[in-house]
C-alpha cells in the first residue's frame, strides 16, 4: 500500500481515490479518470460502503424518457439509495428510462444508471440551479395520503443515506450552486423540470424531484420526464 500525492492509494497498478481526496473536492469539480461531475457521496447499508455520485455530462447524459411503459409494482425498483440496483435489475424495454441510461457509454464508461430518490435529492442539494425558495413540507406523511414508498414523518429533502446525513429544506437551504456550469443556464445545468429517480413510489407513480424549487413526489410512472444519469465509486 503506498499513498501518493493526490490522496490516490495505489494497490499494485490500481488507482484510487481515497476518502481524503473526495472530503476535499468540491461539488462540480469534473473528475476526468472518473466521467463526470463530482456530486457528494451516498452510504449503501446493504454493502456498508460510501459512494461517490458522478454526474454525467449533459449532452451525452441526459434525455426526456417514460419511467415505465405501463403502472408496475415495486418488483427491485424500492431502494431509496441504491440506483444501480433499480436500474440494473430492471434494465429491459418495460423500463425505457432504465434500458436507455445502461445502454450509455460515456468518457470511457458504460455503468450509467438512474439515480434513486436520494442519490437525485444529493444532486440537487449541491448542485441547485436556481435561486428559486426551497419548497418546504415538514412531513411527508402528513403532506401524502395513502401508502407509499419512503413516505414517513420526514420533510422535503430529509436523506438519511447522503453522507452527511441531509435535513429537511428551509427555504434558503440548500441555496444555488456557486459552480457557473451547473447554474440555470449553465452547460451542465439541471433544468428546471422534473427529473425521474429510479425508485417506485406508488402502484402507479414513481418518485421525481423538481429542480426549479427542489419538492420531492410521486408521477404517473408512464409519464415522460428528464433523466440525468449517474455513475458512483466505492471510497
Amino acid at each position: 500500500l503506498v499513498i501518493s500525492s493526490g490522496y490516490l492509494i495505489l494497490f499494485g497498478n490500481k488507482k484510487m481515490k481515497s476518502r481524503l481526496y473526495w472530503e476535499l473536492l468540491d461539488y462540480g469539480t469534473f473528475v476526468e479518470d472518473e466521467g463526470g461531475y463530482y456530486a457528494g457521496k451516498i452510504y449503501n447499508p446493504d454493502d456498508l460502503k460510501t459512494y461517490a455520485i458522478i454526474v454525467s455530462p449533459k449532452s451525452e447524459g441526459e434525455s426526456k424518457q417514460q419511467w415505465a411503459t405501463s403502472p408496475q409494482p415495486i418488483g427491485t425498483t424500492g431502494s431509496l439509495y441504491d440506483g444501480w440496483k433499480n436500474t440494473s435489475l430492471n434494465n429491459n424495454s418495460t423500463y425505457p428510462a432504465f434500458q436507455w441510461a445502461r445502454s450509455l457509454t460515456i468518457n470511457g464508461f458504460s455503468d450509467w444508471y438512474v439515480p434513486s430518490r436520494d442519490e437525485l435529492e444529493i444532486c440537487y442539494r449541491n448542485l441547485k440551479p436556481t435561486t428559486n425558495p426551497n419548497y418546504v413540507y415538514a412531513s411527508r406523511a402528513a403532506y401524502f395520503s395513502g401508502t407509499y414508498n419512503g413516505v414517513d414523518a420526514q420533510g422535503n429533502g430529509d436523506n438519511d443515506y447522503s453522507v452527511p446525513n441531509g435535513a429537511g429544506y428551509t427555504s434558503t437551504n440548500p441555496s444555488q450552486t456557486s459552480i457557473a456550469v451547473f447554474q440555470s443556464g449553465g452547460s451542465e445545468c439541471f433544468d428546471s423540470r422534473w427529473y425521474w429517480t429510479s425508485t417506485w413510489f406508488s402502484s402507479s407513480g414513481a418518485w421525481s424531484q423538481y429542480f426549479s424549487y427542489g419538492v420531492q413526489t410521486g408521477y404517473a410512472q408512464t409519464y415522460s420526464y428528464y433523466v440525468r444519469c449517474v455513475r458512483r465509486v466505492a471510497i
